[in-house]
């Protein structure tokens, strides 16, 4: 699948094309903000499933982990307020 141009049409919240000064409007004041100036904005649409699948694995392990950490520290608050 090809990446489309990021600065091709860009879309209001209601689905109205912009106007082409407006889009590039818009592109000068995102690339004043996150870019250094003359930085090209760069698309990553070509990584590979196995670098999806690796992210996914990894969020979700740190979740299941994250999990039980809070798990087990609330039960440790529990028996140390029933304790007294």
């Amino acid at each position: 699948m090809l990446c489309p141009p990021v600065d091709r049409t860009l879309l209001t919240a209601f689905g109205h094309d912009l106007s082409e000064s407006g889009a590039k409007l818009i592109r000068r004041h995102i690339d004043a903000v996150l870019l250094h100036p003359g930085e090209k904005m760069h698309t990553n649409c070509h990584s590979s499933p196995l670098q999806h699948l690796a992210a996914f694995a990894i969020v979700f392990v740190a979740t299941v982990v994250g999990t039980m950490v809070v798990g087990a520290y609330v039960e440790s608050l529990t028996s140390d307020a029933q304790r007294g």
